[in-house]
C-alpha cells in the first residue's frame, strides 16, 4: 500500500531581480520572426531537394531520400509537415478519420452490447499505421527506399 504524506511546514527563498536578466529572458517580436524566416527558409530549401530527386515518391521515400542527401533528421523534425506540403487541414482531418474510427466502432459494440478493449486497440492501431510510420521516421528508425 502507497502513501501519501504532506509536510507540516514549507520554505519560501525569494531571489532578487537581476534586471540584466530580466530584460532577455524571453524572445521579442522581431526574435521571433526571424525565427519564423529562418524556418521557411530552411523548409524551402528541403522541399528543393525533394523536388530535384522525386516528384511521385512516398513520404516515406522522400524522407529517406533527403537524409542521403545530407539533410539530417534533426533538421526536418518540427518542419516536416511545411516540407512533405500536408496542410494544417490534412492533419485536422488524419485526426478526424482516426476518432471517426474508435468511435464507429464503440458504436458497433454498444448495439450489439459488448465491450471489447482488444479490437478497439485494433482499430486504432490500424487507424494510426501513417502516424506511427511518420514517427519512426522522424525519429530515425525507420527509413525505406520505396
Amino acid at each position: 500500500c502507497k502513501r501519501v504524506t504532506f509536510s507540516d511546514s514549507a520554505a519560501c527563498r525569494i531571489y532578487p531581480i537581476i534586471h540584466s536578466y530580466e530584460s532577455s529572458k524571453s524572445y521579442t517580436k522581431s526574435d521571433q520572426k526571424g525565427f519564423g524566416r529562418s524556418t521557411l527558409v530552411q523548409a524551402a530549401r528541403i522541399k528543393k531537394t525533394i523536388s530535384s530527386v522525386a516528384t511521385h515518391d512516398s513520404e516515406d521515400t522522400k524522407m529517406s531520400r533527403l537524409l542521403r542527401n545530407g539533410i539530417n533528421i534533426e533538421d526536418i523534425i518540427g518542419i516536416d509537415h511545411i516540407v512533405l506540403g500536408t496542410s494544417p487541414s490534412v492533419l485536422a482531418k488524419l485526426r478526424q478519420r482516426h476518432a471517426r474510427a474508435i468511435l464507429l466502432e464503440q458504436e458497433r459494440q454498444r448495439v450489439v452490447g459488448i465491450g471489447d478493449a482488444k479490437r478497439l486497440g485494433q482499430i486504432s492501431m490500424l487507424s494510426s499505421q501513417r502516424s506511427v510510420r511518420q514517427a519512426r521516421i522522424r525519429g530515425g528508425l525507420l527509413i525505406t527506399d520505396g
